[in-house]
């Protein structure tokens, strides 16, 4: 590993705050886990902003729902429907959610333990 690599996964970590000390033996494990770390994350982002596309979607059906003058515009069973569908699947990207957090918590966890091995090592 080059020094160029090493400093930026140092940064990265930094960034990340995990300010322990990063050793040349542990660097190609805490490089896997902090990619991990970094893609999880990034799911975990992506799937709140769908939480919150199919929340603005609900929230507009209803709206619009409420405001339909005819009955034929949006019959009940339509409306249910859709907002039992957008239910179910906010439920589902809740679970989903929750599942990432969880995994990112012990992946920081893992990581955390790595370092202070490492700390015990020196």
């Amino acid at each position: 590993m080059s020094a160029d690599d090493f400093h930026t996964l140092k940064e990265t970590l930094l960034e990340l705050e995990y300010p322990e000390i990063l050793t040349s033996d542990s660097v190609p494990l805490v490089r896997h886990i902090v990619q991990d770390l970094q893609h999880l994350s990034g799911h975990c982002n992506d799937l709140e902003m769908e939480n919150a596309g199919l929340k603005s979607r609900l929230d507009l059906l209803m709206k619009s729902s409420k405001q339909a003058s005819e009955p034929d515009h949006l019959n009940d069973s339509y409306v249910l429907e859709i907002v039992d569908t957008a239910n179910t699947k906010m439920e589902e990207l809740t679970k989903e959610l929750k599942k990432l957090r969880v995994q990112n918590s012990e992946l920081r966890l893992a990581s955390g333990n790595i370092h202070s091995y490492n700390l015990e090592k020196v």
